[in-house]
């Protein structure tokens, strides 16, 4: 996985904001798509707020604007979660990682651009990762035309609107530059 792409892909997702604002689910969210009602580690927060924590701790809401230091450092913890989630995900009861390196670096990079965006969730009904139990199927097949299909055949398709075209078209085509806006 190339973890530069993933990052510039994600940035021109989520966009990179320092202060913070509202989602499109009208969640306070800050950084790279930081959604504000979850923790972030000690060093992101001393970064964010000048202020010294021991544990995993939630940014206050009052938080004024944040540095570019602040926002990486909040990325980086985001995006591993986001990462080790869709190789669990993936991986699941078969416990081999072979199955996450059959996908490739831009396979991959989709399903944690995915993963980022949905988080996991443990039930299937409530949307994120594990509401993909067809396309999980078809990744594990490696049948990445139905995978494709797939992706397109979600609630998720129609809520992220350019995003999800990408991801598709790269999904089909393998090619890095797919993921990007034309």
């Amino acid at each position: 996985m190339d973890r530069y792409r993933l990052k510039e892909v994600l940035e021109q997702d989520e966009g990179r904001k320092s202060k913070k604002y509202k989602d499109t689910e009208n969640k306070w969210t800050i950084g790279i798509g930081h959604l504000m009602s979850r923790a972030i580690a000690p060093d992101a927060y001393e970064l964010a707020t000048g202020d010294t924590v021991d544990n995993p701790t939630v940014l206050p809401s009052d938080v004024g604007e944040i540095s570019d230091a602040a926002i990486d450092a909040i990325y980086y913890d985001d995006v591993q979660v986001a990462i080790d989630d869709a190789v669990d995900w993936l991986v699941g009861d078969t416990g081999s990682s072979s199955r996450w390196h059959a996908l490739g670096h831009v396979r991959q990079e989709i399903v944690a651009n995915m993963s980022f965006n949905l988080g996991r969730r443990s039930d299937p009904d409530d949307g994120g990762l594990d509401s993909f139990v067809k396309f999980r199927a078809a990744l594990l097949d490696e049948d990445w035309e139905e995978a494709a299909d797939e992706m397109v055949d979600s609630d998720w398709y129609d809520q992220v609107g350019n995003r999800s075209v990408r991801l598709v078209a790269a999904m089909r085509s393998n090619d890095p530059d797919d993921l990007y806006d034309s």
